[in-house]
């Protein structure tokens, strides 16, 4: 059973009773429009409240605090949702039924969260504590060094963000290095104030409880003030014109990324699903069979599609000679679902995947808190059996007239740099 439940303008709780789970899964959502938003502000307020607060001012007292509440796992996590950015308190713990103690371990699992999201170690006068702040922010710099040594991430990134005429959309939901590098402790101090005053607020609580309890746990220890928050999740962004870029770099594989412009609106949306599974989205993809199994053109392939920007992206890692094949056998892939009807075997066959990995992640208290987040912020409500039937609901003719709207945007290829 799941209630809905309205606090307060802008502040909204949505919790799924459910005796499937040994824990508890508690999720805080805070989203705001990604092209007003302080990415990198948000991103290093995230690594601190999940390091320490006031009342635990040390890593060891924050590993303390969570042992006591029998092992309980805290993260705070930055993401994107089209056009919104989130910053996401999660918190999960084991049921309380199942303790031998009278100890009321919901209560004092929002206890927890009252203090590491209101009591921060911090000040208005000095913002974060700097020392912890600096130490932070150093090791997520090192982290995001790494990425960009990352070949495959790195031109992955660079096509995404150079698909749009505004870059800020395509960005990591950390922003980048620079963005990172400019963020001080006082101004992320104050981009988490302006985010606890300001942000839409919403709350998904899976696991043996019930909505009454949790909005008395709210009301007393998270009182949200009213916010009036408009987000857009769904883009129409403006694209760039179609244009191949080339980098040469000491590599020993090259890489292939291909960005198309895919727009579909709400009630297409799982046509574009089923598309980018059939492509390169799954293990029993067009691209992952034909190019890379049976053409041996690629070491790794496969495609996603974001159907909020209207983006759908391939990446293919091919030997550095094999470029001009791989790259001319994707195209080819992608002009056949134009062409030609695909076969009912194969329709079906993407499907039950599709299908048993949606069930797979009903079995993960986790996953299932993620996808009643990403509804509670699309404000696209669906069951299980009504996700799972839009899926049978795509047909042949659904996948062909999607693909007959993929325009091919850019072209960025990573060759081997001679001598």
């Amino acid at each position: 059973m799941t209630d809905q439940i309205k606090l307060t303008d802008g502040v909204h709780l949505q919790v799924e009773t459910t005796k499937q789970f040994t824990t508890t899964q508690i999720s805080i959502n805070f989203a705001t429009p990604k092209l007003n938003a302080d990415l990198a502000g948000r991103f290093l307020t995230s690594n601190f409240l999940e390091t320490v607060s006031k009342k635990y001012p040390s890593q060891q007292k924050f590993a303390q605090i969570l042992n006591q509440l029998y092992g309980a796992s805290f993260s705070v996590e930055v993401s994107n949702i089209g056009g919104v950015h989130n910053f996401c308190v999660n918190l999960e713990i084991v049921d309380p039924k199942l303790l031998n103690s009278s100890e009321d371990l919901l209560t004092e699992a929002f206890k927890f969260l009252q203090t590491v999201m209101f009591e921060p170690l911090g000040d208005d006068i000095t913002g974060f504590d700097p020392t912890i702040f600096m130490r932070q922010k150093e090791i997520a710099l090192d982290e995001i060094e790494g990425l960009n040594e990352d070949r495959e991430y790195q031109i992955v990134r660079t096509t995404i963000e150079d698909s749009f005429v505004d870059h800020k959309l395509g960005l990591a939901a950390y922003g980048n290095q620079a963005l990172v590098q400019n963020v001080t402790e006082m101004s992320a101090w104050a981009t988490y104030q302006k985010l606890l005053q300001t942000d839409q607020i919403d709350i998904v609580v899976v696991g043996g409880v019930t909505a009454d309890q949790i909005k008395q746990l709210i009301q007393k220890y998270l009182p949200f003030n009213a916010r009036k928050v408009s987000l857009p999740v769904k883009q129409t962004p403006v694209f760039v014109e179609p244009q191949i870029k080339e980098i040469y770099e000491p590599v020993q594989q090259a890489q292939i990324v291909l960005s198309w412009k895919l727009s579909l609106d709400w009630s297409e949306r799982f046509t574009g699903y089923v598309l980018n599974s059939l492509l390169g989205g799954t293990g029993i993809s067009r691209l992952f069979l034909n190019v890379r199994e049976q053409a041996g053109l690629a070491y790794t392939v496969y495609s996603d599609f974001n159907f909020y920007t209207d983006l759908m992206f391939v990446v293919a890692g091919v030997k550095v000679d094999q470029v001009e094949s791989a790259q001319s056998m994707i195209l080819g892939e992608v002009k056949r679902l134009k062409k030609e009807l695909i076969t009912d075997t194969e329709l079906q066959q993407v499907k039950q995947l599709m299908l048993n990995e949606y069930r797979l992640g009903q079995d993960q208290i986790r996953t299932r808190t993620e996808r009643g987040l990403s509804q509670a912020i699309t404000h696209k409500r669906l069951t299980s059996d009504e996700w799972q039937a839009q899926i049978e609901q795509v047909t042949k003719d659904d996948i062909q007239r999607a693909a007959l709207r993929l325009n091919l945007q850019i072209q960025m290829i990573l060759r081997r740099k001679e001598g």
